[in-house]
């Protein structure tokens, strides 16, 4: 670093983390660093990632890969097959992968995996409740009993359409396809209409929800906004450098979305406008897939898997007022309690697990204590926010 004055190394670098912690604090403003790359060996494409408790999974072109206590990477071979691996779900800590012609399981997180069907091109997963989503080459599918029998739910749609990526929001499920738009079901996949208003780019790569509402992600088109659960959309591009968006993912009410040799772009005004972070990433690349897991946000690229600490582009970090309230206990059972030093007359809650889901929310009664019963909720790392009108107060949570 230049500067015109002599200064100790290490007291220069403590110095300038405390004014770029301080200004975050007070001003509210985020100071993006960099990506830096993890230990995990493979520089090919991280088509997917996901959670199981604490550790980190990771689907690429060679196989998967996970992380062992938070530190190095371990490639699971047993029972896979060679082959694009393409995605990878988690449902009550059993991993669900998706390859070229093939779903598979593993009830040992990783260690050994099964097939439990050989039907499928797998394009994408969603774990929505106890059921899980397959989108297929040219089919929907859905299992209720964790992969042993496996149902077609086409019904009102055309049969060749061509699905590439599913999410979800409170009860509706989502589907983008290519040339068709988005269809969308609120019956849990028995029935599914086209809702395309106002999309006039068809082919949708992928789909995300924030707190509020549903964006679209398509090639050539950039991305759409949906304020009405998919009924319309609009285009929201201003600041996005290319139209090609492959993937999407969201966190609460921050939106990212990866675009095809363009980088990686995100947006907290809901699409209003859209920034570059793309800081120390290969040029031109091609985000595939992205997870929070605290304290840090990893993102699969194709040149492999990069990660940087959560608060520098998210909105999780604990204020420095946290102490308006105390979570007990923590980790907690069933239930907690919500206390407060000073409670403001009108205050609400929500509940957000580690993929940014929504899993709760309500009002706080003007009283000392509050509690909350965690009804559905496994054990895991979820985040708490408090909003009492003019500001959002957050804490993390574990669940037990």
């Amino acid at each position: 670093m230049d500067v015109s004055f002599k200064i100790n190394p290490m007291r220069e670098n403590l110095i300038l983390l405390i004014l770029l912690f301080n200004l975050s604090v007070l001003s509210h403003e985020r100071t993006f660093a960099q990506w830096q790359k993890t230990d995990l060996q493979y520089d090919g494409p991280i088509t997917d990632i996901a959670i199981n408790g604490t550790e980190v999974i990771a689907a690429t072109s060679g196989g998967f890969f996970r992380q062992i206590n938070n530190s190095f990477w371990l490639q699971i071979l047993s029972g896979l097959e060679v082959g694009f691996h393409n995605t990878v779900a988690v449902l009550d800590g059993e991993i669900f992968a998706g390859i070229d012609g093939a779903i598979l399981k593993s009830s040992d997180n990783g260690f050994s995996w099964t097939k439990v069907d050989s039907t499928f091109i797998v394009r994408d997963i969603l774990v929505h409740g106890s059921d899980i989503f397959v989108v297929s080459m040219g089919a929907l599918y859905v299992s209720h009993d964790h992969g042993i029998a496996w149902n077609l739910i086409n019904t009102g749609i055309p049969i060749f359409m061509d699905y590439i990526t599913i999410c979800d929001k409170y009860n509706n499920i989502y589907v983008g396809t290519l040339g068709q738009g988005v269809i969308v079901s609120s019956d849990n996949g028995n029935t599914w209409s086209i809702s395309n208003s106002g999309l006039t780019n068809l082919n949708v790569l992928s789909i995300t929800a924030n707190e509020s509402y549903l964006f679209a992600g398509t090639q050539g088109g950039g991305v759409f906004l949906s304020t009405d659960n998919g009924f319309s959309w609009t285009s929201v591009n201003t600041g996005l450098s290319t139209l090609n968006v492959g993937y999407m993912w969201s966190f609460e009410s921050d939106v990212f979305a990866g675009t095809i040799q363009g980088g990686l772009f995100e947006t907290m005004n809901n699409g209003t406008s859209w920034v570059e972070i793309n800081e120390d990433l290969p040029p031109q690349t091609t985000p595939y897939s992205m997870i929070f897991c605290d304290p840090e946000i990893f993102l699969g690229l194709n040149e492999g898997l990069y990660y940087r600490p959560n608060w520098e582009i998210i909105g999780i970090s604990e204020e420095h007022n946290i102490e308006q309230f105390t979570i007990y206990p923590n980790p907690a059972g069933e239930s907690i309690s919500i206390r407060f030093n000073n409670m403001a007359k009108e205050e609400t809650y929500s509940i957000f697990n580690h993929e940014g889901t929504l899993m709760l929310e309500g009002n706080l009664i003007e009283s000392s204590t509050n509690q909350v019963k965690l009804v559905g909720f496994k054990p895991g790392l979820y985040l708490i926010k408090i909003f009492n009108g003019k500001e959002v107060i957050s804490k993390k949570l574990v669940k037990r």
